[in-house]
C-alpha cells in the first residue's frame, strides 16, 4: 500500500464505540486534508513520544506493549492436543501476592478443568529454571454467566519485583519445556491510587472523536485519580494529539496492544482483564469497562455527610455506599448500577448538554466498580470470580445512575415504542466546569474543539487491512443477544432495582454466549 494511502487512513481512522461519523477525509479516493482535522488557532504542540506513523507512538508513560503470544502445546488428552492462547501476561507484585497473571479466553474452561483435576500438570519458572512452581488456576469458582476468560498464576519472588522484563517458562509435569511466555511493566508509572479507571481502545463514530477528551477530562475533574488506557495499531494523528496532554502531565498511564483478535473474542474482554491485574496493588476501586459516552450521576446527596454530593465523588461515592450498609470495604467485591440512554449533544456541545433521555434505566445490562484485590476475573458488566465471602452491591436509579448518550435507540427501546423524550438536566450543572478545564488543558475554545473533532470519519471496512473485521460490527444489541432466558430477566429486573440491594450476577446457563 502507497505511503500516500496509508496516512490518509490514519487520517480518519482511531477510536470510539463502534458508531460512525462524517468528516473530512474521503477514503474511497485515498485523499485526504489533513488540515481540515489538524489546523487551528492554537494547534496541538510538542508531542512526549517519537514515531514515524502513528501506530509506531512510544511514550514515557508506556507501561507495557503486549503482541500476541505463540499458541502453547500442553499436552493430550484423549488424542487431542490441548493448546494454550494467553492474550497477556501481567506483573503483580504486593498485597494479592507475587505472581505473573497469565490470561487465558475461557472458551470452553478445558485447560483451567485439566489444571485442577490434575489431568495434565503445568509448572513455571524463571531464567535457567530458578524458583520453579506449580500454576495455580482461577476462573471457575462461581456460577457467575459469562465467564470470558480465567487466569494461570505462577508465583514468583518478591525481590524480582524492580524488573522490567520477564519471561515465564512453561513446562509439563514430566519437565518437558513448553514455551515461554513474557510480561512486562515500568516500575514507578503505577502509583497508590484511591479509585483508578481503564479505557478501552477508540476510533471515530457518530460522535467523531469529541467525547474523548469530555470523558477523561470529567474523570478527571470528579475523583478519578488515574486512567490506564489502551490502544491497538490502529491509532492516528489525531488520536496522538488528544492523549499527550494527559501523559505530560502524568495523570494517564498506557498499554499498547499489537494484536489483532479472532473469533468470539474482543479487545475489551483484554482490557477488562489487563486491567484488573495491572491495578491490582495499586487502587481501591477500579471502573474496568465504563466507556467514554457514560458519565456516572449520584442521585442520593445522604450517601454523605451533610447530604450533598461532592465534587470528587467518582473517587468518593464507593466508600460511602459501602459505610452506609454497615459493612466494611475489604468484604464488598463490586458495585453495580444501571444506565439512562440520552440522546447525542449536538456537535461543538458536550455531551452533558443534552438533557433527552428515555423514561426508564435501560433494559442493558448494568455496568461496575470493583476493588481489584477481591475479584480475579472479570466480565464487561460484572465479575465472574470472586474472593470467597465477598459481596456486590447494585444501586437503583434514584441512587446512583450513569447517563449513556448514544445513537441510534436500542432494539428493545423501538421494539417497546420507548422515545428519548423525557428531560433530564441533573448533570447540567457539571458543564461549566468540564468546559474551563478542556479549554485550558487544550488551549482552545471548548466549542471549537468538539466541532472539529466531531468532523473526524472513520475508515469504511472494506478499504482498511489495519483493523479485525469484527471490530467494526455494530454492537448496539448486544447485550441483549442472550441464549438464555433467565440472564434476559435478570437484566430486567436489574433495570428496576431502587435504593441498594445485594445482588449476585446471573447464574451460569447450559446454553449462553458472552454478552
Amino acid at each position: 500500500m502507497a505511503r500516500e494511502t496509508i496516512l490518509c487512513y490514519f487520517c480518519a481512522l482511531t477510536f470510539c464505540f463502534l458508531v460512525r461519523g462524517r468528516g473530512a477525509c474521503d477514503t474511497y479516493n485515498s485523499t485526504c486534508d489533513e488540515s481540515a482535522l489538524l489546523q487551528h488557532d492554537n494547534s496541538f504542540r510538542g508531542r512526549d513520544g517519537t514515531w514515524e506513523l502513528p501506530r509506531d507512538w512510544k511514550t514515557s508513560r508506556d507501561i507495557a506493549n503486549i503482541s500476541a503470544f505463540e499458541p502453547i502445546t500442553w499436552g493430550k488428552i484423549e488424542d487431542t492436543d490441548v493448546v494454550l492462547n494467553f492474550f497477556t501476561a501481567v506483573p503483580v507484585f504486593g498485597q494479592d501476592g507475587n505472581y505473573i497473571a497469565l490470561l487465558h479466553e475461557m472458551d470452553d474452561g478445558l485447560p483451567l478443568r485439566y489444571l485442577q483435576t490434575g489431568a495434565l500438570s503445568l509448572f513455571c519458572s524463571g531464567p535457567g529454571g530458578s524458583h520453579r512452581t506449580k500454576v495455580r488456576g482461577r476462573g471457575n469458582e462461581t456460577n457467575a454467566a459469562y465467564k470470558i476468560y480465567f487466569v494461570f498464576l505462577c508465583d514468583w519472588p518478591e525481590e524480582d519485583k524492580h524488573l522490567e522484563r520477564f519471561e515465564v517458562s512453561l513446562e509439563d509435569g514430566q519437565g518437558k519445556q513448553l514455551g515461554v511466555v513474557v510480561a512486562e511493566q515500568k516500575n514507578g508509572l503505577l502509583q497508590q491510587y484511591h479509585t483508578a479507571a481503564c479505557l478501552r481502545d477508540v476510533w471515530p463514530g457518530v460522535s467523531g472523536l469529541r467525547q474523548l477528551p469530555q470523558w477523561i477530562e470529567f474523570q478527571l475533574l470528579h475523583g478519578i485519580d488515574h486512567i490506564l488506557f489502551y490502544t491497538v495499531n490502529i491509532d492516528s494523528e489525531i488520536l496522538v494529539d488528544l492523549y499527550e496532554p494527559y501523559i505530560k502531565s502524568g495523570v494517564v498511564t498506557r498499554v499498547h496492544l499489537h494484536q489483532e483478535r479472532e473469533g468470539a473474542g474482543s479487545i475489551q474482554d483484554i482490557v477488562v482483564g489487563d486491567c484488573l491485574y495491572r491495578f491490582k496493588n495499586h487502587a481501591n476501586w477500579l471502573l474496568p469497562s465504563v466507556d467514554i459516552d457514560e458519565y456516572i450521576h449520584v442521585k442520593d446527596g445522604n450517601l454523605f455527610g451533610g447530604g450533598e454530593v461532592p465534587d470528587d465523588y467518582l473517587g468518593s461515592s464507593w466508600d460511602a455506599i459501602v459505610k452506609k450498609q454497615g459493612l466494611q470495604p475489604n468484604t464488598v467485591r463490586s458495585i453495580s448500577f444501571g444506565r439512562y440512554r440520552f440522546q447525542l449533544a449536538q456537535p461543538g456541545q458536550v455531551e452533558l448538554s443534552s438533557v433527552l433521555r428515555e423514561p426508564q434505566p435501560a433494559e442493558l445490562c448494568p455496568k461496575y466498580v470493583v476493588n481489584p484485590i477481591l475479584c480475579d476475573c472479570l466480565h464487561v458488566h460484572w465479575c465472574t470470580s470472586w474472593k470467597t465471602g465477598t459481596e456486590n452491591l447494585g444501586l437503583g436509579a434514584d441512587t446512583l445512575i450513569a447517563h449513556e448518550f448514544r445513537n441510534p435507540p436500542h432494539s428493545y427501546a423501538i421494539e417497546k415504542h420507548i422515545e428519548a423524550n423525557a428531560t433530564d438536566t441533573s448533570m447540567q450543572q457539571y458543564i461549566p466546569g468540564l468546559s474551563r478545564s478542556l479549554a485550558a488543558r487544550f488551549q482552545e475554545e471548548t466549542t471549537h474543539l468538539l466541532s472539529r473533532l466531531s468532523s473526524v470519519e472513520r475508515i469504511p471496512l472494506k478499504t482498511s487491512t489495519l483493523i479485525h473485521p469484527e471490530r467494526l460490527e455494530s454492537d448496539t444489541d448486544k447485550e441483549l443477544q442472550v441464549a438464555d432466558p433467565t440472564t434476559a430477566a435478570w437484566i430486567r429486573s436489574f433495570s428496576k432495582v431502587k435504593g441498594i440491594v445485594n445482588t449476585d450476577p446471573p447464574a451460569e446457563h447450559a446454553l449462553h454466549s458472552a454478552i
